[in-house]
């Protein structure tokens, strides 16, 4: 029988239908039920399922590493894209709440995406032995044989695998024993996947990628950010005073070090741009490339009111004054004016329950004392709210290792985005430098956070005048093209092209 890596090999270099076939039997129950962990249910878990093999067969030759670690990794990128969709459409429900997704609120049913996403953060050699044995079902002598390894070396890489497992999970606030962790891995074992999908993958993924390969190389031409990477650091080491001197050196080494910005994409960008009716294109032509067409007032004004229709007299968008914030944000961005009616009653709520409740320590409390969204749109609407928003930026600037890495990774991307807002108010340079090091240091190489993929984290990238805000972009370029869509833009597509057009 081949192996993984004869059968990638036929397929890249002779287009063999047959090799592929094979790969999909070997790993579609494997993929299929990865997927089904993070989207909790079939019809997503399909789809997700469909798009790695299709990322399969656009690089079937770029692959060197485990096959089953890869799969993995590209199965939950998938998967959480789907998820991501799902968010999006909720987005401006009147008690959606980002803390949500914080991995500190998952309960004992909701492991599961956690407990893959720290899979993901294991060495290779860890990494490999757990999926084979946990999710795949293979004992010691099997994978022994397979990977070319002595037995005790895979007992070793799995004790390891195993306890670094726990310790990721428990940084993240998830406490189980060795004992419960490798019960919840073997729950994730392989299940069959559906046979129709079978034979949809295997018939019609492989002729899927040659097409879009052939399109790739015409995207890589795209216009806009053909001149990405042309940033010269040294124009911008002390813009705005929000770095210091000092730190130039270190600055520049992170730069340089990071991968430019001149990737080719699977999909034009510029044919979503220029092509899409969809709100979303609409929005990037107006806030991002400046030259809205005609219609597109009238989607963004569709959006806004789709918005208003959550709010109450009182300016609130839910059970609390905290609820504003978030809606708040948005209509900012989307061109509210701040004296508008509707701007005016939320600020007015915020203002309410921060008079009420804030002590001036510790602002960010869940009792009832401002909250980092109603800080920021305070922040965007009104200078002459001052009075209210100084404390908290205070706080921010004087207690940074109270927020920096503290949390979900929100927490810091957040007090940043309000320190940056703020810096006419309260002097924060060194807070806010001591941040962005932070975040910069902290994405790894397929550019996720603590597991995660924060797209928040480009939303701030794409606001700020700071060299930093270029190197964080850089290193969250592969999930920027792991979360292309097929028509070219992304679920968070305003924000990905404000990020990339701003630091070209």
């Amino acid at each position: 029988m081949l192996d993984d890596r004869d059968l990638l090999r036929r397929y890249a270099t002779d287009e063999d239908p047959a090799a592929f076939a094979q790969l999909v039997e070997r790993y579609a129950d494997f993929v299929y039920t990865a997927c089904l962990r993070i989207t909790g249910n079939r019809h997503d878990a399909e789809d997700a399922a469909q798009e790695c093999f299709l990322a399969l067969a656009r690089r079937a030759q770029t692959i060197h590493s485990s096959l089953p670690a890869w799969l993995h990794a590209t199965a939950r990128h998938a998967a959480s894209a789907v998820l991501r969709k799902t968010r999006r459409e909720r987005e401006f429900h009147p008690n959606a709440d980002v803390a949500d997704t914080n991995p500190q609120d998952a309960s004992c049913d909701d492991l599961a995406p956690h407990i893959d996403a720290a899979i993901a953060e294991l060495p290779e050699t860890l990494r490999t032995a757990v999926i084979l044995h946990y999710l795949q079902n293979k004992n010691q002598p099997q994978i022994a044989a397979e990977l070319g390894i002595g037995q005790s070396t895979v007992s070793r890489h799995l004790d390891k695998g195993l306890r670094t497992l726990r310790t990721q999970l428990t940084r993240a606030g998830i406490t189980l024993s060795l004992a419960a962790l490798a019960s919840r891995l073997a729950e994730g074992a392989a299940t069959a996947a559906p046979a129709a999908l079978k034979t949809t993958l295997a018939a019609t993924t492989a002729a899927s990628a040659t097409h879009t390969t052939t399109a790739a190389g015409l995207a890589a031409k795209f216009a806009v950010l053909a001149a990405i990477g042309s940033f010269t650091i040294t124009t911008s080491l002390t813009y705005h005073n929000m770095i210091h001197t000092a730190q130039a050196q270190e600055v520049s080494a992170m730069t340089t070090t990071a991968p430019t910005l001149k990737y080719g994409f699977r999909h034009d960008p510029m044919a979503f741009v220029e092509n899409n009716p969809s709100f979303e294109a609409a929005d990037v032509r107006t806030f991002v490339f400046n030259r809205p067409r005609e219609g597109d007032r009238e989607l963004i004004q569709a959006r806004i009111d789709e918005i208003l229709g959550g709010q109450r007299e009182d300016g609130t968008f839910g059970d609390n004054a905290k609820a504003a914030g978030g809606p708040l944000i948005t209509l900012l961005e989307l061109g509210l004016p701040p004296d508008s009616p509707q701007v005016r009653r939320s600020l007015d709520a915020m203002l309410r329950q921060i008079r009420a409740g804030q002590s001036g320590a510790e602002p960010f409390e869940s009792d009832g004392k401002i909250g980092f969204h109603s800080l920021i749109a305070l922040c965007m609407a009104s200078r002459g709210d001052e009075p209210e928003v100084a404390p908290a930026l205070r706080w921010l600037a004087d207690h940074p290792d109270q927020w920096i890495g503290q949390g979900c990774p929100w927490t810091t991307v957040l007090a940043l985005r309000a320190l940056w807002l703020g810096r006419d108010i309260v002097d924060s340079r060194e807070a806010f430098d001591k941040g962005m090091r932070w975040l910069a240091e902290n994405i790894n190489a397929a550019g996720c956070l603590r597991f995660l993929e924060p797209w928040f984290i480009l939303h701030l990238a794409g606001e700020v005048d700071h060299p930093l805000s270029r190197v964080i972009v850089e290193k969250q370029m592969p999930m920027i093209l792991r979360g292309q869509r097929p028509d070219g833009g992304w679920d968070n597509s305003l924000t990905v092209f404000r990020a990339l057009v701003r630091h070209r």
